[in-house]
């Protein structure tokens, strides 16, 4: 599902199912006012001036070029943005973690493959993540918008409260679906190969990841940014 920028108690959605292709899914957020086609992008540049402000301007691979007062890279695992931010090395490059999961076996032609937060496979929800953060950030930023100009809130204010909000939870993600890589293969030090350890390891390790209040989350990060 894909949710435009409006109130949270107020959203558009939009049901994308296992066997939506990507041109269906580029039509239904274009249709809904919340997106365009996108390109390739090259360089982003700060300290543009645009009305006495600091603007990013973003260099694509076609020469053509546009502003924003925010950039936000959703590029995946190989981001690109990310590399641009962070410079190219390898310290920033994916690395191969040694551990895989297979979900099933489907052919290669029907294959779509979905990165969100780039982490092992274990923990089967870092497309959740992916989904959380774009509900608090959207939220974020749809409460900065309203209050802006009159609050005065510079926007990496907002970005540091998202950040401070989120990062513990994208990060305890990527620890515990190591571990719990580990523990499928019977190599994790608490439990080895005792089945009700894996068992009772199991199930807290999940649970974490359904109870959470986003609404709180959301709530948190707004008074932070305020």
């Amino acid at each position: 599902m894909l949710t435009s920028n409006v109130s949270h108690r107020e959203r558009t959605w939009f049901k994308l199912n296992a066997n939506t292709t990507v041109d269906e899914f580029t039509v239904a957020i274009i249709r809904g006012g919340i997106g365009g086609l996108a390109l390739a992008i090259s360089c982003v540049r700060r300290g543009i001036k645009v009305n006495s402000e600091d603007y990013y301007e973003l260099l694509f691979v076609n020469c053509s070029s546009d502003t924003a007062s925010l950039v936000i890279g959703c590029d995946g695992v190989k981001s690109r943005t990310r590399q641009l931010v962070l410079d190219e090395n390898d310290a920033v490059s994916p690395q191969f973690s040694g551990k895989y999961a297979y979900r099933g076996l489907v052919p290669m032609d029907d294959a779509v493959v979905a990165l969100a937060h780039p982490s092992t496979p274990h923990q089967g929800a870092g497309a959740r993540q992916a989904i959380e953060d774009a509900l608090v950030l959207s939220e974020l930023l749809r409460t900065w918008c309203d209050s802006s100009p009159s609050s005065g809130v510079p926007v990496e204010k907002v970005i540091a409260a998202y950040d401070a909000v989120r990062r513990p939870r994208s990060q305890k993600l990527v620890t515990t679906s190591r571990a719990t890589g580990m523990m499928y293969d019977w190599e994790h030090p608490d439990c080895g190969s005792n089945l009700d350890k894996v068992r009772a390891y199991s199930l807290e390790r999940f649970s974490w990841t359904w109870d959470e209040d986003l609404d709180e989350q959301i709530r948190v990060a707004v008074d932070m940014a305020s």
